[in-house]
């Protein structure tokens, strides 16, 4: 009968095995899945494993391979040195960090989604700040996210939903109430939940403080 490894009730990361153990360990009273070492550490960032590789490392598409974020697709992801913001954008903060851009999709309905990006400064402040939007705005909150960027917050913004040409054309509501429903209200929080899983594959760390900056749509 293969031996099995007692782990306490305390243990800092559950069903952790060692080479040559069996597949499952006890835990206390109960069994824990080896499974639940990957959720440990996914859910910390992979815990001094992902600390120990530099920020600017990690900000590129192929680390976000086996992040598993829910109904999220990272659609691109790099790093911008020199602080600037995307072409064809007037830059509204002169002095921004060098940061990790990263762009994503998140599906809230078999007829909608929501497009956003998250913007994480290497020499993060270790919190987060979700932007809104205004009007009938189908475009990132720029300057409000340069803002939250220009003093290290980790900055998220997205199109609440809303993918037309211009911010006035209303049609794309027009019979799909489930995308009304985005722009009205869910969008904010269908982009916060990965765009926190997002600063932590990028920071090897879970954001300690997250708040929420915006007015009319937002």
């Amino acid at each position: 009968r293969p031996r099995r490894r007692v782990v306490p009730q305390d243990d800092p990361v559950p069903g952790l095995r060692l080479a040559g153990q069996p597949e499952r360990v006890e835990r206390g009273a109960g069994v824990a899945a080896v499974d639940d070492l990957e959720r440990h550490l996914r859910r910390r960032g992979a815990g001094v494993l992902a600390q120990s590789i530099p920020a600017g490392d990690r900000c590129v598409i192929t680390a976000f391979a086996g992040a598993a974020i829910d109904r999220t697709v990272v659609r691109s992801a790099g790093l911008v040195p020199d602080g600037a913001l995307p072409a064809q954008r007037q830059n509204p903060a002169p002095k921004l960090p060098a940061y990790c851009r990263v762009e994503a999709t998140v599906t809230t309905s078999a007829d909608s989604r929501v497009n956003f990006e998250v913007w994480i400064p290497l020499d993060w402040n270790g919190k987060i700040v979700v932007t809104g939007n205004g009007g009938y705005s189908n475009a990132l909150n720029v300057r409000d996210m340069a803002h939250a960027l220009s003093q290290r917050y980790a900055a998220v913004g997205g199109d609440t939903g809303h993918q037309t040409p211009t911010p006035d054309d209303l049609l794309w509501g027009v019979d799909h109430p489930d995308r009304i429903i985005d722009w009205g209200s869910r969008s904010i929080h269908a982009i916060s939940g990965p765009a926190r899983r997002i600063v932590e594959q990028v920071q090897g760390a879970t954001p300690r403080r997250a708040y929420f900056y915006g007015c009319s749509t937002g």
